[in-house]
């Protein structure tokens, strides 16, 4: 005789045909209760129900794990940075923005590769080049990221949120006109 402790835990629901059978690894839900289920291979009679809400009543019906924005920025070399002082410039930046660009006759200047992951934290203008460097932000360029909780795909909530801001905006103009 075989014993086996089946825990709640690792049991996913699924709607099949007309009647609910029980299967592993299925994305829809879990049932959270420690315990045992069944000791013995026992017969299990089960009855489940399932709400669905939106976020706006309770977190726990938001599909958005975290949402942030960041204007994105722009490195501007003023000045050539050539020599040891590239090389020092690119070991100084966290997120490797710059890179080391080879002019022939063992000559090195400091560029800007990667401005997309730079975090403005500011290092590159700290020290004897940091006159050379210049950061900003783009106005009007904005970088999104959603992290979704794996109901929705990201770019569905990004445009679900669009289209309900969109209804929300023309709501406004009609009662204002």
């Amino acid at each position: 005789m075989h014993i086996r402790f089946i825990f709640v835990n690792i049991f996913f629901f699924t709607m099949l045909a007309s009647y609910l059978k029980v299967l592993f690894l299925s994305p829809l839900g879990t049932l959270y209760f420690m315990g045992f289920l069944s000791v013995l291979l026992q017969a299990i009679e089960l009855e489940a129900h399932a709400v669905k809400g939106v976020g706006k009543v309770h977190a726990k019906w938001s599909p958005v794990a975290t949402a942030w924005y960041r204007m994105l920025p722009e490195v501007a070399i003023l000045e050539q940075i050539e020599g040891d002082e590239a090389e020092e410039l690119v070991k100084k930046c966290p997120v490797n923005v710059f890179d080391i660009e080879d002019l022939g006759n063992d000559g090195k200047r400091a560029v800007v590769a990667k401005p997309r992951a730079c975090t403005l934290c500011r290092e590159c203008v700290r020290g004897p080049c940091g006159e050379k460097i210049q950061l900003r932000r783009v106005r009007d360029h904005f970088i999104y990221t959603i992290e979704s909780t794996g109901a929705l795909p990201p770019e569905v909530l990004f445009t679900e949120a669009v289209k309900i801001l969109e209804e929300k905006c023309e709501r406004v103009i009609s009662e204002l006109s």
